[in-house]
C-alpha cells in the first residue's frame, strides 16, 4: 500500500510570505500522481481568517491559551495534543520544525514523525537580542537533542543545516537535502525592457529586511558608485520599517531609488521586466549559515531573471552563467562587477528561456515534494538498520 504522509506547518503569526509558500506546497501536492503528501497548516483560531483561501491545505485552527502577546511560548507547549488525532490519521508526519517542548518530544514518541529543517536554530537565535529569544535558546538547547534521537529523519534545505541537526541527534540518522522550491506556473517568464542608455537597473526583494538580508551591503556599495556610469537604479520591494525608509530616502542618489512595497505576482512582474539583475540575500552568514536556498531568487528565477547571491545554493551550479557570486562578508558590494555581469548577461540571447526552463525542471515544487514523498516513503516501509543507534 502507498505510505500517506502529512506535511504540517505549524505557524504561530502566519505572514503573506509564509501563507503564499504553504499555498503552493498544498497545491503542488494536489497535484502529484496518487496524492502521497497531505499538507497541514496549523494556526491559532484568532488568526484563521486572516489566512484567506489555500487551495489543497488542510487548516487546523487550534485555541489560542492565552492572549496574542504570549500566545506564542504557550501554544508551543500544548498544540501538539490537539493535532495528535490529525496526525495518526497518518503513516508519517513531517514537521516544520518549530519551538520544541516536552509535548513535542512527547508527539514525536508516539507518531513516525520526520523533521524539516530552514536554519541552524540555536547560532540564530544567539544572533537575536531579547528575552524571548533567550528562553527559546533554552528550548532548543535542552530538548532538541531529544526530540531529534526520536525522529525517523531529517530533511534539510541545506547540507551545512543537515550536518548541523544530525550532531545535534548524536545519532546517524537518515536525512534528505531538499532545498527550497517555487510554483514556477506562478510566475510568467517576464518580458525584458530594454535598459535606458546609461543606466543599469536591479530589484531587491524581501518580505522583510532583516540584517540577514544585507540590504546595507548594496547601500555601501551603491554609494561608492555615486557618480560613476552606468547609474544604477535600485528597485526595493517589500516592507520597510521607517528607519530603512529614512535612510533610503535621505541618500545622495535617492533619485535611483524606488520603493515599491509589498507586491503582487503582477506588481512584482512589472518591476522585475525592467530590471538586469534581481538581488539575492546578501549576509546570511550573519546568522553562521554559508549555504542557503532563499525563495526570492527562485521567483526570480522563475521569472526568467538572473541573479547575484552572496552564498552557496545546493540548487545553483557554480558554473551557471546567470548567477552572479559575490563575498560572503559585510564589504561593500562591487558595483562595478555587479554592472559588468549585468551587460555581459543582457548580450547574451535566449538567456530568459534557459533561466525559466531550469525553474520548471529542477525547482518546481512538484519536483522537490516527489524527491520527499520518495525519501519519506522509503524509510516508513524499511527503516534504516542504524536509525536507533546512538553514537559513542
Amino acid at each position: 500500500m502507498p505510505v500517506k504522509i502529512a506535511h504540517l506547518n505549524i505557524v504561530w503569526r502566519p505572514s503573506v510570505g509564509v501563507l503564499e509558500k504553504v499555498r503552493a506546497i498544498g497545491e503542488a501536492a494536489a497535484s502529484l500522481d496518487g496524492r502521497p503528501i497531505d499538507v497541514l497548516l496549523c494556526v491559532p483560531e484568532y488568526v484563521r481568517s486572516r489566512c484567506g483561501p489555500l487551495g489543497g491545505v488542510r487548516v487546523l485552527p487550534v485555541p489560542a491559551p492565552a492572549p496574542r502577546r504570549v500566545s506564542v511560548p504557550l501554544m508551543s507547549a500544548v498544540v501538539w495534543r490537539y493535532l495528535l488525532p490529525a496526525a495518526i490519521e497518518y503513516d508519517a508526519v513531517v514537521v516544520r520544525w518549530t519551538t520544541p517542548s516536552p509535548l513535542f518530544l512527547r508527539f514525536a514518541r508516539r507518531v513516525p514523525v520526520f523533521t524539516e529543517h530552514h536554519t541552524m536554530e540555536v547560532p540564530e537565535l544567539e544572533s537575536k537580542r531579547g528575552l524571548m529569544n533567550r528562553a527559546l535558546e533554552l528550548l532548543e538547547r535542552r530538548y532538541s537533542p531529544r526530540i531529534l534521537a526520536s525522529v525517523r529523519g531529517i530533511i534539510a534545505v541545506t547540507g551545512e543545516i543537515r550536518d548541523y541537526e544530525s550532531a545535534r541527534a548524536r545519532r546517524s540518522l537518515p536525512s534528505l537535502v531538499l532545498p527550497n522550491g517555487v510554483s514556477a506556473a506562478d510566475y510568467q517568464q517576464v518580458v525584458r525592457c530594454r535598459p535606458a542608455p546609461g543606466r543599469v537597473s536591479v530589484a531587491f526583494v524581501s518580505s522583510r529586511f532583516a540584517a540577514w538580508q544585507g540590504l546595507d551591503r548594496l547601500i555601501a556599495g551603491l554609494r561608492a558608485w555615486q557618480g560613476r556610469k552606468p547609474a544604477v537604479e535600485l528597485h526595493v520591494v517589500g516592507e520597510l520599517n521607517a528607519a530603512q525608509q529614512r535612510e533610503l530616502l535621505g541618500l545622495s542618489f535617492a533619485g535611483e531609488v524606488r520603493l515599491h512595497g509589498v507586491l503582487d505576482k503582477h506588481g512584482l512582474a512589472g518591476v522585475l521586466s525592467r530590471c538586469a539583475v534581481g538581488m539575492g540575500s546578501l549576509a546570511v552568514h550573519r546568522k553562521a549559515l554559508r549555504e542557503a536556498c532563499a525563495l526570492k531568487v527562485r521567483e526570480y528565477i522563475a521569472s526568467g531573471l538572473p541573479v547575484a547571491i552572496a552564498y552557496s545554493d545546493p540548487d545553483l551550479p557554480r558554473d551557471l552563467p546567470w548567477v552572479h557570486r559575490i563575498p560572503a562578508d559585510d564589504s561593500p558590494v562591487s558595483i562595478a562587477g555587479l554592472v559588468g555581469f549585468a551587460r555581459d548577461v543582457w548580450e547574451r540571447p535566449g538567456l530568459s528561456e534557459e533561466i525559466r526552463r531550469f525553474a520548471v525542471d529542477r525547482l518546481d515544487w512538484t519536483v522537490k515534494l516527489g524527491h520527499m514523498a520518495r525519501f519519506v516513503a522509503t524509510q516508513t516501509r524499511h527503516p534504516a538498520q542504524h536509525a536507533g543507534k546512538r553514537r559513542a
